[in-house]
């Protein structure tokens, strides 16, 4: 699991590329998924320019937050 306190900057960049990068040496580790809180336009930016794609919103994901929907995001780590 990652997870960022501040704003997306560089580090956060890198942190994202090397865990994928890990990733993809695995053959048997298909795809990476994460949810955001819908709220949290920096952060689906940012993975979207990362070539995460919107597949799903989750109802009720976060039971402490107003509104308490996330925003299912998946990115394919190897050619079908």
């Amino acid at each position: 699991m990652l997870a960022r306190t501040r704003p997306f900057t560089p580090s956060g960049t890198q942190l994202l590329q090397r865990s994928l990068a890990a990733c993809v040496c695995d053959d048997v580790i298909e795809e990476a998924e994460l949810h955001v809180h819908v709220g949290n336009l920096d952060a689906l930016r940012f993975y979207e320019r990362h070539g995460f794609v919107s597949v799903a919103t989750c109802i009720d994901y976060y039971p402490r937050l107003d509104p308490p929907e996330a925003v299912l995001l998946r990115l394919r780590l190897h050619a079908e």
